[in-house]
């Protein structure tokens, strides 16, 4: 079990590293697969030995060893993150396709967080993935009610999604919509619950505390995929759970 966790791991980080390399390219228009990995500031190529996931940026101490520009401490944290996620999939799944399945769909949803972090903007092939993969999650449990339920649960959150911003006049824009689609057709009508709850909660959560710290104004936009990315993985993991409790508390 311990080998298989630690294969998990690097395998987990070896996708962060990838997903780094999407995030910074895709919102650039450029090829996710050529040229290879390079410095941003000096543009020469990075050997395989400064590309390892985590151990080459602390090597290297978080500077190109070409030019010495700092790399940022997001490469390293990602990779950690596609790790933990790996390890976290096996875990409550074990060596599946449903395991496998909900890897994938999670680290796309980080690659998606982040793009949404550094530009305001989701790309419909991310989101189309993750529903396409949801999808065949749902079909890996051929029952037919299932399928129908979960892309009904898409359907409905979006159609949510978009009443409110019809309602508001703005605030979220269609990039959320179809975001919360995919969502529902991967976690189905319970887990989407929870996810919207959860990413409406750290939502706010981190837009009072950025005002009070003065890095937002009121009428400073704050991306709400990352938020509704975190309330999915929250879902995932702790969704039945969570509803079963506030079912408990609500009928008490």
């Amino acid at each position: 079990m311990i080998v298989v966790m630690l294969w998990s791991l690097f395998l987990g980080t070896c996708f962060g590293s990838f997903i780094n390399v999407v995030a910074y390219r895709v919102p650039r228009g450029e090829s996710i697969i050529r040229p290879g990995s390079r410095c941003p500031f000096c543009t020469v190529p990075i050997s395989w030995w400064d590309n390892i996931p985590v151990i080459s940026w602390l090597n290297l101490r978080a500077r190109c060893r070409s030019c010495g520009a700092p790399i940022a401490a997001r490469y390293p944290l990602v990779e950690l993150l596609g790790g933990f996620i790996a390890v976290a999939c096996y875990l409550v799944w074990g060596l599946s396709l449903e395991g496998l399945a909900w890897m994938l769909i999670l680290v796309l949803l980080l690659a998606i967080a982040l793009v949404d972090l550094d530009t305001y903007m989701i790309p419909d092939a991310f989101t189309g993935l993750v529903g396409v993969l949801g999808l065949g999650k749902v079909f890996l449990a051929w029952e037919l009610h299932t399928v129908f339920g979960h892309v009904g649960a898409g359907l409905a959150g979006a159609g949510l999604i978009w009443l409110i911003i019809l309602v508001s006049k703005g605030g979220m824009g269609f990039g959320d919509v179809k975001l919360v689609g995919a969502l529902g057709i991967v976690l189905g009508a319970q887990g989407l619950a929870v996810a919207l709850c959860a990413g409406v909660i750290l939502g706010a959560f981190a837009g009072i505390s950025l005002l009070l710290a003065g890095r937002k104004r009121r009428r400073d936009p704050i991306p709400f995929g990352p938020f509704l990315v975190a309330g999915s993985v929250i879902a995932a993991f702790g969704g039945e759970q969570m509803a079963r409790w506030y079912v408990m508390w609500a009928s008490s």
